[in-house]
């Protein structure tokens, strides 16, 4: 299956780079909309789990449009991981998914 990740050149998200912080505050604010990655999705694990959505429509749910384009301006990109369904982690709210990056089969910017 596919997911749909904001992330850096070496796979960091954006949640803890400062342009981003404002993001982070706004979602720690509304967790019913944005749901904390530990309540939503059953044996997350921090140290090696990394988060995304399955679809770029939902991913863009996630962040909106303007905060997508200042990360890609910030140096971010929309990156596809390819991964086995089986080692994919669903979250309650079904806006987010996680998975350890050791499984992914194959991964490229989109768009």
């Amino acid at each position: 299956m596919k997911i749909y990740r904001l992330q850096d050149s070496e796979g960091t998200g954006p949640y803890y780079h400062y342009g981003f912080l404002e993001i982070s505050e706004l979602h720690n604010e509304n967790l019913d909309k944005w749901p904390g990655v530990y309540d939503d999705i059953e044996d997350y694990d921090c140290d090696s789990d990394l988060s995304g959505c399955t679809s770029i429509r939902k991913l863009y749910q996630w962040f909106g449009k303007e905060a997508i384009s200042r990360a890609k301006h910030m140096g971010f990109s929309i990156v596809c991981h390819e991964i086995d369904k089986c080692h994919v982690k669903f979250g309650v709210s079904g806006k987010q998914v996680a998975f350890d990056p050791k499984y992914t089969k194959r991964k490229y910017k989109y768009g």
